[in-house]
């Protein structure tokens, strides 16, 4: 992910929902070993990640539309698994350093502008297959996740 200047759109979408079930089945330690040993670091995916949640809610922000809305759900379950593997991962003083929450936030406020994001797959503006769990939900879930203020000893 270190690479993705130029990864826009569904190619970016496309890129995030492979990393992510990538991610879920490997072990967090094979994880953070395949990210620092391409040189990637995790403090440097952590960034990507923000950076990448940045673009994406500035583009819902001033469209209130949603043209690639698998973006901001996959990000965030991302920062959720990582989160969640804490103890293998030590990324949450990341999250906390480029200021993750304030991101997570802005998605939990805009989520429901765009209701696209709810929905696995659409036929134009028809909705077809539906998420068990809201875009809104889910962002609330990552932001119990990581305090707001460093974690000592990391």
């Amino acid at each position: 992910m270190c690479q993705t200047k130029n990864v826009k759109g569904e190619d970016m979408e496309a890129l995030l929902g492979l990393v992510l079930q990538f991610s879920k089945l490997l072990p967090a330690d094979d994880f953070s070993m395949a990210v620092n040993g391409n040189g990637i670091g995790l403090r440097n995916f952590v960034e990507k990640l923000k950076s990448i949640l940045e673009e994406a809610n500035s583009e819902i922000t001033s469209t209130s539309t949603s043209t690639h809305p698998g973006i901001r759900r996959f990000a965030i379950e991302q920062v959720i698994w990582m989160a969640q593997s804490e103890p293998q991962l030590h990324c949450i003083n990341h999250f906390i350093d480029f200021e993750m929450r304030d991101y997570l936030v802005e998605v939990q406020q805009t989520a429901r502008r765009t209701w696209q994001e709810n929905f696995k797959l659409s036929s134009g503006d028809l909705p077809v297959l539906e998420y068990e769990e809201s875009l809104h939900s889910v962002a609330l879930r990552a932001l119990d996740l990581i305090p707001g203020e460093q974690i000592n000893g990391q």
